[in-house]
C-alpha cells in the first residue's frame, strides 16, 4: 500500500505556494496540487514531484510578458489579450508608460485564465473591428470596467487623455469646449494654466448661464466672476 505522502498544502516549495490538492487525479492517477507561482502569480495544477523539481519561473519571457498556456479559438482576441499583457507589463512596450507604469494592471481572473477573458468578450459584445475600452481609465481592466467599442470612439478616451467631471457629467476637454459653446481648446488651456476645481466651477457657472460674453480685456474666468 501506498504511503500516504507528508501534508503540503499551506507551504511554499521551490518557486510555488500550494494552495489545495485537487478533488481529481492526473491521467495516470498521481495526486494534484493547485499552486501559484510567488514570483509572478502563475496559476496551474501540478503533481508533487514536478513542484519539487521546478526552481525558476518560467511562465514570463525576458521582457515580462506571460507566456500563454491557453490557446484561443479567436486569434483576434488572442491577438488582443496579447496587447493588453504587454502594456500592462512589458517595460520595454511604447505603451507602457501609460498604463503599467501608471499602475494599470490586468485582473486575476483575466490574468491566470486567459479562456475566461475569451469567453467574456464573446458573451459581451465582440465583433471584428471592435477594440477594447475601459471604462474608468484608471481602473484595471476587468470585466466591470470594460466594454468592446469602436477604434474611433477608442482613441477619443485613451489614457492620455483627460476627463473632466462636472455634475455627473464626463467630458474631453475638447467636448466641454463645444457644449459650453466656446473655442476648441479653451477648456484644455484653462486645465493647463487653472487648477482643476477651478475649472469646475467655471464649466459650472458657463452651464448655468452661456449669455455671458468674454471682454477683450478680460479672461473667460474674469467674466465668471473668478
Amino acid at each position: 500500500m501506498e504511503k500516504v505522502q507528508d501534508d503540503i498544502i499551506g507551504k511554499r516549495i521551490g518557486i510555488y505556494d500550494v494552495l489545495y490538492e485537487c478533488d481529481y487525479k492526473s491521467t495516470d492517477n498521481h495526486r494534484l496540487f493547485h499552486v501559484k507561482c510567488y514570483k509572478c502569480g502563475w496559476e496551474t495544477d501540478m503533481q508533487k514531484r514536478h513542484i519539487r523539481m521546478t526552481h525558476q519561473c518560467h511562465h514570463t519571457n525576458v521582457i515580462g510578458r506571460y507566456v500563454l498556456n491557453y490557446k484561443f479559438d479567436n486569434k483576434t482576441l488572442c491577438h488582443i489579450y496579447k496587447g493588453i499583457l504587454t502594456r500592462c507589463y512589458n517595460k520595454n512596450d511604447a505603451s507602457y508608460r501609460f498604463y503599467g507604469q501608471k499602475g494599470i494592471k490586468v485582473c486575476y481572473e483575466w490574468l491566470n485564465d486567459p479562456k475566461s477573458f475569451e469567453n467574456w468578450s464573446l458573451q459581451n459584445g465582440y465583433k471584428c473591428g471592435l477594440t477594447i475600452d475601459r471604462i474608468d481609465p484608471y481602473k484595471d481592466y476587468s470585466p466591470d470596467n470594460c466594454r468592446w467599442v469602436t477604434a474611433s470612439y477608442n482613441s477619443k478616451y485613451k489614457s492620455t487623455t483627460k476627463i473632466t467631471t462636472v455634475n455627473g457629467l464626463s467630458y474631453t476637454g475638447r467636448e466641454w469646449a463645444k457644449i459650453l459653446g466656446l473655442g476648441t481648446n479653451t477648456i484644455n488651456l484653462m486645465l493647463r494654466n487653472y487648477p482643476e476645481e477651478k475649472v469646475k466651477e467655471f464649466i459650472n457657472r458657463r452651464m448655468q448661464d452661456k449669455t455671458v460674453h468674454r471682454h477683450s480685456r478680460k479672461t473667460w474666468m474674469e467674466s465668471y466672476g473668478l
